[in-house]
Formats: C-alpha cells, sequence, structure tokens
C-alpha cells in the first residue's frame, strides 16, 4: 500500500478496524473480489495482471482462479505474510513506487494512492505507466475521516497526472462495478483533436442526461403540487363530510325526541282529564 516509512501503519489492528468490515478471507471480500476477476477476464481477456496494493492478495487469488497469471505487491509486510498460500510466492513486499520487473497486460490499483504522500504517489504513478497500456485505477475523493488518508484528491488531479505519461480516461469504460469513482487510463497517442472530440463528446451526453434528469425532476414537482391541491380538497371534503355526519346526528335526535313529545301529546289528548279540560274551557267560552 502506502510509502515505505507507513509499512508499521498497516498492521493487523488495521486490517481489522479501518477496512469497515474486517478485511480477511471471509465470504464478503472473496465475493467482491471475485466478481471483479471475472469482470477483469470478460472486459480485457489479459494473460498478465498486476494488483498494485494487494494487500492480503485476495484479488490475485482470484484471477488466477481464473486463470491470469497475476502477481501483486504491497507495502505491508503484515499484509503479505496473511497471503493464502496459494499465492504466497506471487505476492511480495514492495512500494508500487519501487520499480517493477515487467509489463502486465493490465495494471489495477485499488484505494492506494490515498495513503502515499503526493510526491511518492507521482512516482508511483509514472512507475505503472512504464509497465502496461492499461490501468484500472480507484482512489477515494472523499473520506477525509481516515487518518492514513493523507493523500485524498479529486477525480481530476489524478486525472492530469496520467495524462503527463500518456494516459488519458476510456470514457467509454463503465469501471463503477470496482467503486463508484474507479476509472479505466489508458495508453493514448492520439492527437489532441481527437482527444478533444472525444472529451467532448463524453460531456455533451452526461449534461443532457442532467439535462432530462432535471426536466424529469421538475415535472415530478408538478405533480406532487397537484397531488398537495388534491390531498387538500381530499382533506376539506372528509371535513364537511364529518361536520354533515355530526348534523345528521342531532337531526336524527331532534326528530326523535319530538316524535317522543308527539306520543306523549296523544297520550294526553286520549286521556279523561283532557276530555273534561277542554269542556271546561268550552263553557267558559260560551259564558263570556
Amino acid at each position: 500500500m502506502p510509502d515505505k516509512d507507513n509499512n508499521s501503519i498497516f498492521d493487523a489492528y488495521y486490517y481489522a478496524h479501518d477496512c469497515g468490515i474486517p478485511y480477511e478471507r471471509n465470504e464478503h471480500w472473496l465475493d467482491f473480489f471475485g466478481a471483479i476477476a471475472k469482470r477483469l477476464v470478460q472486459d480485457f481477456s489479459p494473460k498478465t495482471m498486476l494488483d498494485a496494493g494487494c494487500a492480503k492478495g485476495f484479488l490475485v487469488e482470484c484471477l488466477r482462479n481464473e486463470g491470469v497469471s497475476a502477481f501483486g505487491v504491497d507495502i505491508s509486510e503484515y499484509a503479505i505474510s496473511n497471503a493464502h498460500e496459494s499465492i504466497k510466492d506471487y505476492c511480495r513486499v514492495a512500494s508500487i513506487s519501487d520499480t517493477l520487473d515487467s509489463m502486465y497486460d493490465v495494471i489495477i490499483s485499488i484505494e492506494v494512492l490515498e495513503h502515499m504522500e503526493k510526491s511518492e504517489s507521482e512516482v508511483a504513478i509514472a512507475n505503472l505507466c512504464n509497465h502496461t497500456d492499461k490501468i484500472l485505477f480507484s482512489s477515494s475523493p472523499h473520506d477525509y475521516g481516515e487518518v492514513t488518508h493523507v493523500n485524498v484528491q479529486q477525480p481530476e488531479v489524478w486525472a492530469r497526472i496520467f495524462a503527463r505519461y500518456g494516459f488519458f480516461r476510456d470514457l467509454d469504460y463503465d469501471a463503477s462495478y470496482i467503486t463508484p469513482w474507479a476509472v479505466l487510463f489508458c495508453r493514448n497517442s492520439q492527437r489532441s483533436d481527437k482527444l478533444v472530440f472525444e472529451y467532448e463528446r463524453k460531456l455533451w451526453q452526461v449534461y443532457e442526461e442532467n439535462l432530462d434528469v432535471r426536466r424529469k425532476n421538475l415535472e415530478l414537482v408538478d405533480q406532487l403540487k397537484q397531488l398537495d391541491l388534491t390531498n387538500s380538497q381530499l382533506k376539506e371534503i372528509e371535513s364537511i363530510k364529518s361536520e354533515l355526519s355530526k348534523t345528521g346526528g342531532l337531526l336524527e335526535e331532534a326528530n326523535k325526541r319530538i316524535s317522543e313529545l308527539e306520543t306523549a301529546l296523544n297520550e294526553i289528548a286520549d286521556s279523561e282529564d283532557w276530555r273534561l279540560m277542554q269542556e271546561v274551557k268550552r263553557i267558559r267560552n260560551v259564558a263570556d
């Protein structure tokens, strides 16, 4: 991984606590690197590969299981000493800034350079570019909280350094199966006008996609506004229904009471006392 002076940092504690899921030979990591290995074989059909910053050699192991003559280097003596027995002869302790001993069809470097001092990382890039025509590269553009991340850079910084050595991003290759920010850099001797054409082509595609996404977002906002209006109307209707329901209950209660009173009056009218009272009133009216 990082430069030689930091070898002791990348020990058992680091791999157990500072890599998210403990970095050990378990199902998670073997599945992760196994999927990457299969994709690399599918996309590049490489005969030889180097994992620059191989840690415990999981990717080297998976690539060899796929029939690739894969090798790995890493600055951590602890990590290399814990490589699986089947690949110990193919992984060695070294900095990726050390001169390599061979050319490779593809070199891959996953989350390594952010651990190296800036000057050392630039030496490493030059070194890698001297030993292949294809480099799959990934270096976290964030996660500043990790204490070993001493050289976090944005993607354009790395792209500029690679460009100094004639390596440019393959704009048509999606390396996000490694990390969201992974890039395939290829040696490219094309004229500058051709490179500008390719970059502008891709930039316009991304620009159009962003415009389309923005349009759709605005449409969704309008739809949500309409839904809010509809929901408000529905709430008002429910409120009116509730009031009507209460009013209906009061009317029903009033009708019931009227019915009770009418019944009571009828009972009184049918009584003998009521008839006598009515006869007395009639006689008084006659007398008057």
